[in-house]
């Protein structure tokens, strides 16, 4: 079922991007923060506070090749004043304010391809991306691979995911993944009513040997939600 899927999505995709194409349009994105925080936890006097300074910078970029095919790259660059560079001590993450930090710190928070069907509402995505679940986030909302299609029809939108959690040994059934059904659905504008439901698929082992795992079984989450106007107050709710 999933070479039977990818096959599919390929040939789509193949189609999509042969179609006649204009110049190729981009948009960049992003921005940046920099700040300082000054703190004295010390019950004594301290006559040299801790300091510290970091920036985070994060840019997007949305290259669009056709009306149908855009290709989706977000970066992001953390660092503190001082911290490593050249990968000394093994850090390459949110790192390379120190000496010679042009070897670290870069990060990919999203690399995905979003194509439109033509002659369709569907749209879909395919790469890493954003992903979480319609309930304040609660149960996950993180960048993952995988691969979400979605279309409006009339006044209901329906949205279907299908996300690698983790990828395990390449000869052994120990993966986990998550697969998402989204509706939502607007009866007056100002007003929506959602139904979602998630299914966590984990083939992981029970001896608790890596603790970000979710033990082997299939999990199952159900919720409503909704959110609308009454005069000047925005009213949202849900039930998981």
């Amino acid at each position: 079922m999933k070479k039977l899927l990818f096959v599919a999505l390929t040939g789509t995709l193949v189609a999509a991007m042969s179609l006649p194409a204009a110049a190729v349009e981009t948009k960049v994105g992003g921005y940046y923060r920099l700040r300082g925080i000054i703190a004295d936890t010390k019950t004594g006097k301290n006559e040299d506070p801790d300091k510290l300074y970091d920036q985070r910078f994060r840019a997007k970029v949305d290259m669009m090749l056709n009306e149908y095919v855009s290709i989706v790259y977000y970066g992001e660059v953390d660092m503190q004043f001082g911290d490593v560079g050249y990968g000394i001590g093994g850090k390459t993450r949110n790192d390379g304010g120190g000496l010679g930090g042009d070897t670290v710190s870069m990060e990919t928070k999203n690399l995905y391809v979003d194509f439109k069907v033509p002659e369709t509402p569907v749209a879909v995505k395919a790469g890493l991306m954003g992903h979480g679940d319609s309930f304040d986030s609660i149960l996950f909302n993180a960048d993952m691979a995988g691969v979400t299609g979605s279309g409006t029809f009339g006044p209901a939108k329906v949205t279907l995911g299908a996300h690698k959690w983790q990828e395990g040994s390449f000869d052994t059934e120990d993966d986990i993944d998550i697969y998402t059904l989204k509706t939502a659905f607007s009866p007056m504008e100002g007003t929506t009513l959602g139904a979602d439901i998630y299914w966590l698929n984990s083939q992981q082992g029970n001896d608790g040997t890596n603790a970000s795992s979710a033990p082997k079984g299939d999990y199952w989450y159900l919720g409503l939600s909704g959110k609308g106007k009454a005069g000047p107050v925005d009213i949202s709710g849900w039930f998981l």
